[in-house]
């Protein structure tokens, strides 16, 4: 299931050059599940994986909610920058 939320869709154009959105449709759908995936993902090494394409406004909002942790932090700034918010989301969680 991470595999496939992951995954980066193609756009593809059609017969009659009309913008296909399954791009867009892969990116909100990721958004949306990456919260109770991550909720249920416990192992690091599967944790990493959706944190990667993961969007640096959702890590803010995430840490808020206690989701995304500390022990993330590593897997984050492998390909994000900290923003003031992720660092406020983490401060006001013990763990």
């Amino acid at each position: 299931m991470i595999e496939a939320l992951c995954a980066l869709a193609r756009a593809i154009h059609n017969v009659y050059d009309v913008y296909d959105r399954r791009e867009e449709w892969c990116k909100k759908t990721f958004a949306d599940a990456l919260p109770a995936l991550l909720r249920r993902t416990t192992d690091p090494a599967l944790r990493r994986r959706p944190l990667e394409p993961a969007d640096d406004g959702q890590f803010a909002d995430l840490a808020g909610q206690g989701v995304v942790t500390a022990a993330d932090l590593p897997a984050i700034l492998r390909t994000h920058r900290p923003t003031p918010g992720l660092v406020t989301g983490l401060a006001r969680h013990p763990g």
